[in-house]
């Protein structure tokens, strides 16, 4: 099982009479970007640690093992050159503009992040379309209750999972989805605001009703770059993968220490819990490793 906050986005139009870009310049172009070649690195014939994921917990744990030395660890990170998402994959990340710009057979390293629905036509990246502004607010619901699943295709171990993200699943989630967004359209409609604005576009004042307005979060929500929760810290009886120690049940000398061990997502931009984790677990495997050396000498 796994959870994810969810994001919905809410667009309004400013209107600015002397609304000007600082400057022309040319667009970049991504379509032959690639990522520089890596130095060599002199490789051992073995380390004391081998850490898969090169992210913010990989390279925490890395640092943390390795510090003092002599230890010494090796981080995996897959990447790839002139990496080129799908199209399927881009719309179910929320970056469908991406696809109906005709976009989609460039590179997108690292350029998905933000992408954001914009309601006129598409220019060159980094080029205005025209003198207009506009604000975008979003319902985020950070620990929503609704839960997904992740499981195996085959007993092919390359082969794809088998993802069910299953939004809004819950009736709670289903409620915050309605009320977000009549919320915001209350703070869109504030007199500080309302002077500047020139009205909604998204979803749109044609939509109304609460069977609308959840029907418009379905069509535009977006995961938020937290899913979590699929190994969780919890008793193998209960669906857990991990014991207290992020020891994988059923092998040795793995573990897990990132925010997948949580059972719940907390209610906070998940940066700082991944450090804690990472911290946490660093120190666990450092003390065990270093009981085992003296027990070796």
């Amino acid at each position: 099982m796994f959870s994810t906050a969810i994001v919905i986005p809410f667009l309004c139009c400013f209107k600015f009479s002397s609304f000007v870009y600082a400057e022309e310049h040319d667009a970049p172009d991504f379509s032959s970007f690639q990522y520089p070649g890596a130095p060599r690195i002199r490789s051992q014939p073995e380390y004391d640690f081998c850490i898969i994921g090169g992210g913010t917990a990989g390279l925490t744990l890395a640092n943390r093992l390795t510090d003092p030395p002599p230890t010494s660890s090796m981080t995996f990170a897959s990447s790839t050159r002139n990496n080129k998402i799908p199209a399927d994959e881009l719309r179910a990340i929320g970056a469908g503009a991406i696809v109906d710009a005709g976009w989609a057979d460039q590179a997108h390293n690292e350029i998905l992040y933000e992408s954001v629905w914009y309601p006129q036509s598409f220019t060159e990246y980094g080029q205005p379309q025209q003198n207009t502004s506009v604000f975008s607010v979003t319902v985020s619901n950070l620990a929503a209750l609704s839960q997904g699943s992740v499981r195996l295709g085959s007993s092919f171990a390359l082969s794809d999972p088998v993802i069910d993200p299953n939004y809004l699943a819950e009736e709670a989630d289903r409620a915050m989805a309605i009320q977000g967004v009549k919320y915001l359209r209350q703070v869109a409609a504030h007199p500080a605001l309302q002077q500047w604005s020139a009205g909604e576009v998204l979803p749109g004042p044609q939509y109304q009703s609460d069977e609308e307005l959840l029907e418009y979060a379905r069509l535009h929500m977006i995961p938020n770059w937290h899913a979590s929760n699929t190994c969780r810290m919890l008793p193998p009886e209960n669906g857990g993968v991990v014991d207290s120690h992020m020891r994988v049940y059923g092998t040795k000398r793995l573990r897990v220490c990132d925010v997948s061990i949580f059972g719940r997502l907390p209610d906070v931009n998940l940066v700082g819990p991944v450090y804690a984790v990472a911290e946490l677990g660093a120190e666990i495997i450092r003390k065990e490793y270093d009981d085992w050396t003296e027990d070796e000498h």
